[in-house]
């Protein structure tokens, strides 16, 4: 459709087909791609400013989704000036996604008065009370944050309508306020539940607006949170089978955005979170890789022999892997067992040796 409407030279109509690419790619995480098409929709409809809003609103969302909250915060803002321009009806909702940026980029007290009752949907009203309690935490006021969390869940148990997500949101936040009073166990558990709801949902996962505004790592940062959670609490096993389920989780996704563009997707194997070496008659080595840390587990004999936490996150990970592929002679030495630890601590590529050193050699003697 795109060619044709391009070569018959109807802008609205080519606007309104860019802005729907651009979700299409948004919603199955890749919102780097998703940008062009919103500028150039916004470039395209000049005379359509509900279709400049859209694509305005979009932009915020993919921006977010992408950390640069900055930005993000400034496309909603312009969005939210268009709504009072063309359609007031609008501005309820686009003032609570101004208030979302804004929290997002730290300004707080803004966000806060951003948040007002005001009379819109339900779905709406649960995000004005888990950004104020997302505000209340910050702040520090942990038990007004308590407050609106359960009044947010209250909502959407007394809501049929609102979807799983709301749900796993709202637990997400009531966890983060129970670990920051110290309350471990009760985080843990609505942590643990929030990943439940996410697991039983059937085929792949069509992430909102607003889950994806609240959550730029998308349902990943619900797996983080339960298996640092789980092993913090000395619940090793428990944190092994989280991070496999969302492994499985991980690569269905993946499959999903390999329908969508088989040529350029990722490939399999590098799939976000979780990697299990597993040599013919060895123990198994397992990670999950969260934006703070890392969890190694060695299992042998179907139990796990040993669980670690490692000090390195999903970024400096990834640009240390890229650091080690990147260098002069990479590859795969050919060893035997025994011999790996000797290998790469002799390695002369800086970058392998201090792969080697904060990732491997931390549980390397146990398999």
């Amino acid at each position: 459709a795109l060619p044709l409407l391009e070569a018959a030279n109807d802008p609205p109509a080519l606007a309104r087909l860019l802005t729907s690419l651009g979700r299409l790619h948004r919603i199955h995480g890749d919102a780097e791609r998703a940008l062009p098409y919103y500028q150039h929709t916004i470039a395209l409809a000049a005379a359509d400013q509900d279709a400049i809003r859209q694509a305005e609103d979009a932009l915020s969302i993919a921006l977010n989704a992408l950390g640069r909250d900055g930005e993000a915060l400034v496309h909603a803002e312009r969005a939210l000036a268009i709504a009072g321009q063309i359609r007031p009806a609008l501005v309820p909702s686009q003032r609570l996604r101004v208030a979302e940026a804004a929290l997002r980029n730290g300004e707080i007290d803004r966000a806060l008065a951003l948040f007002q009752p005001e009379q819109v949907s339900e779905r709406a009203q649960a995000r004005r009370l888990m950004g104020r309690a997302t505000a209340f935490r910050m702040q520090g006021d942990l038990e007004a944050a308590g407050v609106e969390a359960n009044r947010a869940l209250e909502l959407i148990a007394a809501t049929p309508a609102l979807d799983w997500s709301m749900k796993a949101m709202a637990l997400y936040e009531r966890s983060s306020v129970h670990e920051a009073a110290g309350r471990l166990a009760d985080a843990t558990a609505d942590a643990v539940q929030a990943v439940a709801i996410i697991s039983a949902v059937r085929g792949s996962l069509v992430i909102s607006d607003d889950f994806r505004a609240a959550f730029s790592d998308g349902y990943r940062a619900f797996f983080d949170r339960a298996v640092d959670l789980l092993s913090r609490a000395q619940r090793h096993d428990e944190a092994f089978q989280i991070a496999e389920s969302g492994r499985a989780r991980a690569l269905r996704e993946l499959r999903a955005a390999r329908a969508i563009d088989t040529a350029e997707a990722p490939a399999p194997a590098r799939s976000p979170s979780v990697a299990i070496i597993t040599p013919v008659d060895s123990p198994v080595l397992a990670y999950w890789v969260t934006s703070s840390a890392s969890y190694a587990w060695v299992l042998d004999r179907n139990r796990i022999a040993r669980s670690v936490r490692l000090p390195i996150g999903r970024r400096d990970l990834a640009a240390l892997v890229a650091r080690a592929q990147s260098a002069p002679g990479a590859g795969t030495p050919t060893v035997t067992r025994g011999q790996a630890a000797a290998v790469f601590d002799h390695d002369p590529r800086p970058a392998l040796r201090e792969l080697h050193a904060r990732v491997f050699a931390p549980v390397v003697e146990t398999v």
